[in-house]
C-alpha cells in the first residue's frame, strides 16, 4: 500500500497452465525504481489436486497483506491491529474442516488467531529463519454462518498474508462422481460403467435447465444430442449443462474388460474423454496417436472458459507435459484418422 511509512501488498497469480509435475520455480527479480531495498516476505505455491476417489472437498482461499502492529510504541490496541478473512460457505452437510493462516513476522512469542468464536495465542510457528508463521488446524466444530477468520496482534508487528479453509463433505455413493459447476461442463467417466447404471440416464436428476446433453462425433463431423437410454463411454466427452453446482455418481463395471476402451478418431476435431481415475501427462495419456495429434484443449467449468491449449512436443505454458483430468472432456485436434487406447478399462 504506497503512501503508508511502510509501502507493502500481496500480488497472486494463476500458475495452473505454467505448473510443471516434474518440478517448478520461482524467480523474482527487483524492478524498484532507482534501485533501493525490496523485502520480499515469502512466497507461497498452493495446488489442489483432484484424484477423482478422495471425498469432495472445497478449498477456498482469502488473500491479502495487513501490516499489523498491536503495540503501544505505534498507539493502537489488539483489537485494532486485527485483518478479518470472510468465508461464504455452505456448512450444512461439511464432515470436516481446516483452516490454515499464513503469517510473516508471527511466531511462537506473538500474535493471535480468530475464528468465529473462538481465540489461539501464540499459534504460529515457523522454520529456522524463514520468520513465516503458519499454521493448521481443524475447525470442523466452529463452522457456522459467519465463519470468520481474524489475525490479531498483540505485541510487535506481523503480517496477516493468507488463510484457507478446507472443507470436506460426504463421499457420494458410487466408486467416484463427476461434479458440475453451474453452466456448460465437459466431462467423461474415466471407466466402464456398471450395467444399469451405464447410461446417460445417471444425468436424470441434474438440473439442465431444459439443456439436452450433447456428444460431437469427430468421424461424422456432426453434433448428437443423447438420450437417456444411450450408453456413457469412456472415451466419450459429452457437454451437460447445470443450473446449479452438483454431483452425478460413477459405479464401475466389476472385473477387467476382455479388451480395454479404444475409439476411432476422424481427422481434425474430436471430443475425447480421459480414462484414469488419477491424472496423468497429455504426452502418456495419448501416446497410442504417435505424432497424428497435435493440439489438445480442456474447459474450465468453473469459470466457463477453455483452458490454455497443450500443443504437442511443446514445453512450457503449452507443453506436453501438463496433466489431463479426471472426468473432464477435451477437444483433440489430429492430422490423421487413428484410433485412441485408453489408459484403464
Amino acid at each position: 500500500m504506497w503512501g503508508s511509512s511502510y509501502p507493502y501488498g500481496m500480488t497472486a497469480y494463476d500458475v495452473t497452465d505454467a505448473f510443471s509435475v516434474a518440478g517448478n520455480t520461482a524467480v523474482l527479480t527487483s524492478t524498484f525504481p532507482g534501485g533501493g531495498n525490496v523485502s520480499v516476505r515469502g512466497m507461497l505455491l498452493a495446488v489442489v489436486y483432484d484424484d477423482g476417489r478422495t471425498a469432495p472437498h472445497t478449498v477456498l482461499v482469502n488473500e491479502g497483506f495487513d501490516l499489523l502492529y498491536g503495540g503501544a510504541a505505534q498507539g493502537t490496541t489488539p483489537e485494532q491491529a486485527t485483518a478479518y478473512a470472510p468465508f461464504a460457505i455452505d456448512a450444512k452437510d461439511a464432515v470436516n474442516a481446516r483452516l490454515v493462516t499464513v503469517a510473516p513476522g508471527a511466531g511462537p512469542t506473538k500474535g493471535d488467531l480468530l475464528f468465529n468464536d473462538r481465540v489461539w495465542t501464540r499459534v504460529w510457528n515457523y522454520t529456522g529463519t524463514t520468520q513465516i508463521g503458519v499454521d493448521d488446524r481443524d475447525v470442523t466444530a466452529l463452522l457456522a454462518g459467519e465463519n470468520l477468520a481474524g489475525f490479531r496482534s498483540d505485541a510487535d508487528y506481523m503480517e496477516a498474508a493468507a488463510a484457507f479453509l478446507v472443507v470436506e463433505y460426504p463421499v457420494p455413493a458410487g466408486d467416484a462422481a463427476i461434479t458440475l459447476s453451474p453452466g456448460w461442463n465437459f466431462v467423461s467417466t474415466p471407466k466402464r460403467l456398471a450395467d444399469g447404471a451405464n447410461t446417460f440416464a445417471i444425468f436424470d436428476t441434474v438440473d439442465t435447465a431444459a439443456h439436452s446433453i450433447q456428444l460431437y462425433d469427430g468421424l461424422e463431423r456432426k453434433w448428437r444430442q443423447m438420450a437417456p437410454t444411450d450408453p456413457f463411454r469412456p472415451l466419450d466427452a459429452v457437454w451437460v449443462y447445470a443450473n446449479k453446482t452438483c454431483t452425478v455418481p460413477l459405479t464401475f463395471a466389476a472385473g477387467t474388460p476382455e479388451l480395454p476402451p479404444a475409439k476411432d478418431l476422424g481427422k481434425g476435431w474430436n471430443a475425447i474423454g480421459f480414462t484414469d481415475t488419477v491424472p496423468e501427462t497429455a504426452n502418456y495419456t495419448l501416446q497410442s496417436l504417435g505424432d497424428h495429434w497435435s493440439i489438445l484443449i480442456g474447459f474450465d467449468a468453473g469459470i466457463q472458459e477453455y483452458d490454455t491449449s497443450i500443443v504437442r512436443g511443446a514445453t512450457g505454458p503449452h507443453g506436453d507435459e501438463r496433466l489431463m483430468r479426471p472426468m473432464q472432456g477435451y477437444w483433440l485436434y489430429v492430422n490423421a484418422a487413428d484410433t485412441l487406447g485408453s489408459l484403464s478399462g
